[in-house]
């Protein structure tokens, strides 16, 4: 058995396609309607009202099932994971495989969410899944490729075996820091992108400011000690793109409502708490190395400091500008 933790949308996008390609599954809801739902109605209707879920899914909301499965996926918020895998730990054996689909960092002390797993659960075979998916594509069985990290080749071999079909494509890598920190970092530059969106600057302007964007993320991926080449892989430059530029990513969504500086009327959903942890954690992680990255200081101008972003942005463009002026 496999066992994938939190449904949500990705949650049960991964549960389904994971069901899709014959394999028994539990789905681990912490709310007892969502299961009651699933079993009742084959459908999770908080997400994905009128899809129908496989048989072969079992919606639970004991986390015991854990004992009976080798193979876990964590598809929790990032904030939630150290909680859960707090949790799961008298589950889990040496012979488990713990698969995170969750994009953050914790800070303070700052922590790669894989390290986190690894700090509570002890397990050696851990593996970091990331790229430019969006779960209602992926349910919907559209093309889409992904990219699957861990230090251990059995596992990339296991797990890219799991998920891979007609339309799932799976990249491997053992760069495990280059992976997960090129999903941390997508989700800054979203924000940074969305913000620019709401300002209307010009296309010439916008695409530029991406393009710094990536090279920043190159600056911090290297000195975090992950691999340029994974930049390059559908997690890094695939990943940025798409969350930069669609209006089904949240991140931008986000930094759009920060651009209209609406950010005060709308809850601090998780998204927003994110948002914001992923920010302070990344820019201390570049002062305290020394890291000029202008792009990501817009974003902690905006989202943290509350400035006014159309100045902000005025600022940002003055200090690219000193950049190529030298």
């Amino acid at each position: 058995m496999i066992v994938v933790i939190g449904a949500g949308a990705m949650g049960t996008a991964i549960a389904k396609l994971i069901a899709d390609n014959g394999y028994d599954v539990y789905l681990w809801a912490r709310r007892r309607k969502v299961v009651d739902d699933i079993i009742k109605y084959r459908e999770n209707k908080e997400y994905y009202p009128g899809l129908k879920l496989p048989k072969n899914i079992f919606p639970t909301d004991s986390l015991e099932v854990v004992a009976e499965s080798n193979i876990v996926f964590i598809a929790t918020p990032s904030h939630a994971v150290r909680a859960i895998s707090r949790e799961i730990k008298k589950y889990v054996s040496e012979d488990h495989i713990i698969v995170n689909l969750a994009k953050g960092i914790e800070y303070n002390p700052f922590m790669r969410l894989s390290e986190v797993i690894k700090e509570e659960i002890g397990s050696e075979k851990i593996a970091v899944l990331s790229g430019p998916n969006f779960a209602i594509e992926i349910i919907r069985r559209l093309p889409t490729g992904t990219t699957l990290a861990s230090y251990c080749s059995e596992v990339l071999e296991k797990i890219k075996n799991i998920l891979s079909n007609d339309f799932f494509i799976v990249q491997t890598t053992k760069d495990v820091i280059g992976v997960e920190m090129g999903g941390v970092l997508k989700n800054i530059y979203a924000i940074a992108m969305g913000i620019c969106k709401a300002l209307d600057i010009n296309e010439n302007a916008y695409y530029f400011i991406l393009s710094e964007a990536f090279r920043e993320m190159r600056t911090i991926i290297e000195n975090v000690g992950g691999k340029i080449d994974s930049l390059f892989l559908s997690s890094g430059f695939g990943d940025l793109c798409l969350t930069s530029s669609s209006d089904k990513s949240r991140n931008r969504i986000l930094g759009f409502i920060c651009g209209k500086r609406m950010l005060d009327n709308i809850n601090e959903k998780s998204v927003v708490f994110e948002g914001k942890k992923s920010v302070r954690a990344m820019m201390w992680f570049a002062e305290k190395n020394n890291l000029k990255c202008p792009v990501m200081g817009f974003v902690y101008d905006v989202l943290i400091d509350n400035r006014n972003p159309y100045f902000a942005y005025k600022e940002l463009w003055k200090k690219l500008r000193e950049v190529y002026s030298k």
